[in-house]
């Protein structure tokens, strides 16, 4: 006796393997994997300066990671809590520093992991310490407010 499937259930299955197809192929795009697992950090800083979700988290110019989300604390002190998802297979040690920089001159962000002298590593669910680095047009603020003065 032979099993035959009627075309409705094919159609299911096409359009149920379709529907899966799709809603990973945007999760990828986005920067999530389903079928990888990751370190989630926390970093907490005053101000993100254009930072977004997917955006990629570095070390020595290698990504190890992506920006998971933002969320504003619920305290009144205005500070953003960023997720970061780092590869398992990276050590990064206690209290290195997670930076905000330009990653290009038309100002994408990225997060610059600087490592510490630490000696233990973070586990999933540690918090490092932040750091943004001065933009460009406050370097040149910066430099130029002498000769406003004079």
């Amino acid at each position: 006796m032979q099993f035959k499937l009627s075309n409705e259930v094919k159609t299911g299955m096409i359009l149920f393997a379709g529907i899966f197809i799709l809603v990973w192929g945007i999760n990828y795009v986005k920067g999530k994997d389903f079928f990888s697992y990751d370190t989630k950090v926390f970093v907490v800083y005053p101000r993100v300066d254009g930072l977004i979700s997917s955006n990629p988290a570095i070390l020595n110019g290698l990504k190890i990671g992506t920006v998971r989300s933002l969320k504003i604390i619920p305290d009144n002190t205005g500070r953003i809590l960023v997720t970061l998802n780092i590869n398992n297979d990276i050590s990064i040690p206690k209290r290195s520093m997670a930076q905000i920089y330009s990653a290009d001159l038309l100002g994408a962000k990225s997060i610059r992991i600087i490592l510490s002298n630490n000696t233990e590593n973070i586990s999933n669910g540690d918090t490092l310490n932040a750091d943004i680095q001065q933009s460009l047009g406050e370097g040149i603020n910066q430099q130029v407010a002498p000769i406003k003065e004079k």
